[in-house]
């Protein structure tokens, strides 16, 4: 994987280039979809569109970066892509993690969509990505959210994860948990929230402030069983009293 050295030239560049853009409309959401991906990439590749098989995602997201992952899930898997655009996104955020650079460009807030669009196409085109990769981005900056990009490749690998029967869920605790405590977790889980013969895969974050108990999140269902919310709660019925 190459450096994100070449992303200030690409940044500059697209700075000197922007007014002859042109394509991109600002303010205008240009939604993303398997068959708009199957369409681009035909394009570029100078072929006639294929069909795309239907899918559907395993998880059900209602939030604006759940479709977002799930529109790029629903598109990959459309056409068998999904273990490339899964490495591309892996590779991206490994990259932005030793580059404060390319964090900084997918968070400002200043520059323009079109500088955006045109300065992570040609990073794009570096990082050699899949067609289905690079136009999700394009569109994410054409539609001002690239500044999700972390908590979309986030969103997208829960539902390739789940698509194999793993489920990710994330664990909220007041301390460490140890292996007998994550192994009873897991079974809790099994039990009551997932297939009993799903994997599962537990993410721990320890956040001393719910001072006991844990929360779990499955997706987009919460779990709180966390002693602060217990509390919480008492308080709330001991003021109706």
């Amino acid at each position: 994987l190459r450096s994100m050295l070449s992303l200030r030239s690409s940044m500059l560049a697209a700075s000197s280039v922007s007014s002859l853009s042109g394509g991109v409309v600002v303010g205008v959401v240009r939604p993303f979809s398997a068959s708009a991906s199957a369409s681009a990439s035909a394009a570029a590749e100078g072929s006639p569109q294929a069909p795309s098989k239907k899918v559907s995602a395993p998880i059900k997201m209602f939030d604006l970066d759940g479709r977002y992952a799930t529109a790029l899930y629903q598109a990959a898997a459309s056409q068998n892509k999904l273990d490339a655009v899964k490495r591309d996104f892996e590779s991206l955020v490994q990259a932005a993690k030793g580059s404060p650079t390319f964090t900084s460009f997918c968070m400002d807030p200043v520059m323009s969509r079109d500088k955006k669009t045109l300065a992570i196409s040609s990073l794009a085109a570096d990082f050699k990505v899949d067609n289905v990769t690079a136009n999700f981005i394009k569109v994410l900056a054409e539609n001002g959210r690239l500044n999700s990009i972390f908590t979309i490749s986030e969103r997208f690998e829960e539902q390739v994860n789940a698509s194999s029967g793993t489920f990710v869920v994330k664990v909220t605790s007041a301390s460490e948990v140890a292996p007998d405590g994550l192994a009873a977790l897991e079974k809790i889980v099994k039990e009551n929230y997932v297939d009993a013969n799903a994997k599962v895969k537990l993410d721990v974050t320890v956040d001393e402030s719910i001072m006991g108990g844990f929360k779990l999140q499955i997706g987009e269902r919460m779990i709180d069983k966390s002693v602060a919310t217990k509390l919480n709660q008492l308080e709330q019925a001991l003021h109706k009293m």
